[in-house]
């Protein structure tokens, strides 16, 4: 019983005498055994089967529960609250601007920014390569 069966394979394995009429009778049993099934149907040639006509069937779907829409997830958004850390410093929470976040960071900081944080850090400004210098610039 293939009914419900979402997709089926068909192998038709037969010799080279195989005619168009006997592929017909395979797949108007196979349709009809599972008709709204998606059928794909290959067939190899085997000298050695003589007159014989071997039909390999794989039916898959068979049984399993359509799927189900995953529902969008809710869009929540933060009050303006401050929280409190839960570190030792117990210093309020900057509240975060999204928004800004589409904007690659070395535009909203400034390309200079990344320079004045090294030499501040104690880095002599030839110690920065050049390339960074000059993009700082």
């Amino acid at each position: 019983d293939m009914s419900g069966a979402r997709g089926v394979l068909v192998n038709i394995t037969s010799s080279s005498m195989l005619r168009l009429k006997e592929i017909d009778d395979v797949m108007e049993c196979v349709q009809f055994a599972a008709e709204e099934a998606t059928v794909i149907v290959g067939s190899v040639f085997d000298e050695n089967m003589g007159d014989g006509l071997r039909v390999t069937v794989v039916a898959t779907g068979l049984g399993a529960p359509l799927a189900r829409k995953q529902p969008k997830p809710e869009v929540v958004y933060r009050s303006e609250e401050t929280y409190q850390r839960t570190g030792t410093d117990n210093e309020p929470i900057a509240n975060v601007n999204y928004g800004e976040l589409e904007t690659p960071t070395i535009m909203r900081s400034g390309r200079r920014a990344a320079v004045d944080a090294m030499e501040k850090s104690g880095v002599d400004t030839y110690d920065i390569p050049s390339f960074l210098r000059k993009q700082a610039d």
